[in-house]
């Protein structure tokens, strides 16, 4: 064999080696048992392992509820995982859409997702909240919350509509958390009628792990007036 490419095939494989040393708390083979993939899971930290053969290609995935499920069926612990495992763990590949990608973390709400290689080889673990803030990135939201909810009679007499709860919480603060879930992490508020509440209420943000400013209209503007002149303007 040529020198050449013996090191070829040798970097490769310290390649391989360094990947599979970097997600050992990510993956287990699949002829361990449950016991074994249960603290696998517990050292892990992500309520999941990925279930891999001894090339370290994916072949599956068993989460905390499988493993709830198959101590609840009484099977025994020192069972092979390939017995109890998701034969069909989502994954993709690097030229994988990623609009379809998004798509799927949305539709089945997936924390973690194996990326392979061509041979089916685990190469990295994309984080769903990495991922959503790698795709927000430099992205603000802007919320008109200065309205007067006049059609809300005596509910927004003496407080913003935006303050009204639905639930629990009130509307802005819900959508706001919904936003940031998605990875937004900036925010400008366009405030007017009882702005000074909307303030006091969500100040800087930063209770809820997010950035906001806020654009405080002179009189009540109509529809994006206040973008225009406070905001658009000045970024050019």
């Amino acid at each position: 064999m040529p020198y050449i490419q013996y090191r070829l095939i040798q970097k490769c494989d310290d390649v391989m080696k360094k990947i599979e040393s970097e997600f050992s708390n990510y993956t287990i083979t699949q002829d361990h048992t449950l016991l074994q993939a249960m603290k696998a899971i517990d050292e892990g930290g992500v309520r999941l392992v990925f279930v891999v053969d001894d090339m370290f290609r994916l072949v599956g995935c068993l989460s905390d509820g499988d493993l709830r499920r198959a101590i609840l069926s009484g099977v025994s612990m020192d069972s092979k995982i390939y017995q109890h495992m998701n034969k069909k763990a989502v994954s993709y590949t690097l030229d994988t859409d990623r609009t379809l990608l998004e798509n799927y973390i949305r539709k089945f709400d997936i924390t973690y997702i194996p990326i392979l290689d061509a041979s089916g080889k685990i190469i990295d673990i994309e984080n769903r909240d990495l991922f959503f803030q790698r795709m927000t990135a430099g992205h603000a939201v802007a919320l008109m919350v200065g309205g007067q909810g006049t059609r809300l009679g005596n509910l927004t007499r003496n407080k913003p509509k935006p303050l009204i709860s639905v639930g629990d919480k009130p509307v802005l603060e819900t959508i706001i958390e919904r936003f940031s879930q998605q990875g937004f992490q900036d925010f400008y508020l366009a405030i007017n009628y009882h702005g000074d509440q909307i303030k006091s209420f969500f100040g800087d943000g930063q209770e809820y792990g997010v950035r906001i400013h806020y654009l405080e209209e002179p009189k009540c503007l109509q529809h994006f007036d206040i973008l225009q002149n406070k905001w658009l303007n000045k970024e050019g």
